[in-house]
């Protein structure tokens, strides 16, 4: 795999991250973002100096939610990690505010399920309010602009087709000065019936509580759970409470944890990886039977940690 990470603050949630996402067979891009300390920026200077699968952009952005900025690092980072490796296969990007639901193994488990490989994990919906507005011209061939969520999961094919296809750069430019720009882009480009990928929907529609990427809660609505009670922007903020729920979510990463909030559920997450870690159960398929991007799978039924994990979520938070 190879991932794009986005980071400007929590130095020691930036350093769990690395811990628990790093193997030797993952490509990895990392912005330090202008506003970041020098702490961070040195710390991620020394990983891409160390390590040759570590790749640190030298151009560096102040990213501001909901603007261009974002897809602009994440380009960057997309032809770099093309043109340094030919030797992953999925693409995702991470906020410093995430981490991994499952381990490396586990993860890739999970992928191989998907039988077609031309599908991305992309949700695409029709906008129901136009952030265009700031725009006085229509977009390309007056495409209509869908909305989605931030997070994917792209193939390479993918995104060298985006990369290189003249329509694609089109609406990518065309995105530049309105409003949440990441959340459109991908979005709508799965709609374009010339890419690769469109053929592999199952469904013109695709809602953000479906996606196999992320597992994240906005306030009100009736698919996840926020136990912690705590919103910022309307994202929970996961605590120790929401861990149960995080690990039977069979989602692959985690959003959001925020170190200044609940230092300790970090810290404890990261010890339940590195439980699932040492002691390796396989991937139970009932859980991705007819989910998309997966096709109907036959396999027989796995165990998992459900009583260990809840035993030590009782003994870390005994009162």
């Amino acid at each position: 795999m190879a991932f794009t990470i986005l980071i400007y603050k929590n130095f020691y949630q930036f350093q769990i991250l690395i811990e628990t996402l790093y193997i030797q067979t993952n490509f990895y891009c990392i912005h330090i973002d202008l506003k970041a300390s020098k702490q961070i920026y040195e710390f991620a200077r020394i990983l891409s100096n160390c390590l040759e699968n570590v790749f640190l952009l030298n151009q560096r952005f102040n990213i501001s939610w909901g603007t261009f900025s974002i897809l602009q690092v994440e380009r960057l980072c997309q032809q770099i990690l093309i043109e340094r490796s030919s030797k992953w296969f999925y693409y995702m990007t991470i906020a410093g505010s995430e981490l991994p639901i499952e381990t490396n193994r586990n993860r890739l488990e999970i992928l191989q399920l998907i039988n077609d490989k031309t599908r991305v994990d992309i949700s695409s919906i029709p906008q129901y309010k136009n952030r265009q507005r700031s725009k006085v011209f229509p977009p390309p061939n007056n495409v209509t602009i869908y909305k989605g969520e931030f997070h994917t999961i792209l193939t390479r094919k993918f995104l060298n087709e985006i990369l290189h296809d003249n329509f694609s750069n089109e609406i990518f430019f065309y995105l530049n000065e309105t409003s949440v720009p990441d959340e459109h882009f991908y979005s709508t480009l799965i709609q374009l019936k010339h890419l690769s990928s469109f053929q592999s929907r199952t469904s013109q529609f695709y809602p953000y509580y479906e996606l196999l990427s992320h597992y994240k809660h906005w306030k009100g609505q009736p698919f996840t759970k926020c136990l912690s009670e705590i919103y910022i922007e309307g994202i929970c903020q996961f605590n120790y409470k929401d861990l149960f729920f995080i690990e039977q979510s069979h989602k692959l990463f985690l959003n959001k944890f925020n170190q200044d909030l609940d230092l300790i559920s970090i810290f404890c997450w990261n010890k339940w990886l590195n439980v699932k870690q040492n002691h390796h159960v396989t991937v139970n398929i009932h859980h991705y039977l007819n989910q998309f991007p997966f096709t109907t799978i036959n396999s027989t039924f796995n165990s998992t940690f459900d009583e260990d994990f809840q035993k030590m979520i009782k003994y870390l938070y005994r009162e």
